[in-house]
């Protein structure tokens, strides 16, 4: 009986280091989305910075090109071909900040991708877990009762035993007394 109450309390230790295992995944978890609810935040916000702000350099380069244009119609010919060239070199630098914020934008979306399958990951981890722990409680709940089912058998045999042997204890005392 003493063995089978520690192999017990033995199964209620490891029940609970499981149960606190799995406490601690789902707390590593919620730090993990927290993270990533940032960094995406983060990210947005920036790109959404550099956005405004390329439109803004873009728009006043735009103002700025179009003064110095007809300043230069009508001063020189010459300055209209250097402020054209200089008008292309500015338009290469947005495409390549687009570019740079399309490529931004793709590894946004390409986190957030990840992030949704590593939710998805440790959400079936965790409910693997409930559901081996459940069965696991349930097993241990069939075996405790069948021990004490068959505990009480034995304890009820052995009592008949010693209420028979004291029985025949007396009965052999009375004999004795008799002779």
């Amino acid at each position: 009986l003493e063995k089978l109450r520690g192999e017990v309390d033995s199964k209620d230790g490891a029940i609970d280091s499981l149960q606190s295992q799995v406490k601690s995944m789902q707390e590593e978890h919620t730090v993990v989305v927290a993270k990533h609810e940032k960094d995406g935040s983060t990210m947005r916000d920036m790109l959404a910075s550099q956005k405004d702000d390329l439109s803004s350099e873009l728009s006043n380069t735009r103002e700025l090109h179009a003064k110095e244009l007809e300043s230069a119609k009508k001063a020189h010919s010459d300055e209209v071909a250097t402020l054209k060239n200089d008008l292309e070199k500015l338009r290469g630098e947005v495409d390549s900040k687009d570019g740079a914020i399309d490529s931004l934008q793709s590894q946004v979306k390409s986190m957030q991708e990840e992030h949704t399958v590593v939710v998805a990951k440790h959400e079936k981890d965790g409910s693997t877990m409930r559901d081996m722990l459940a069965s696991q409680k349930d097993d241990l709940s069939s075996e405790l009762s069948n021990t004490r089912e068959l505990h009480a058998k034995e304890l009820e045999s052995a009592k008949k035993a010693h209420s028979d042997e004291v029985a025949t204890l007396k009965n052999d005392l009375e004999k004795l007394r008799g002779e």
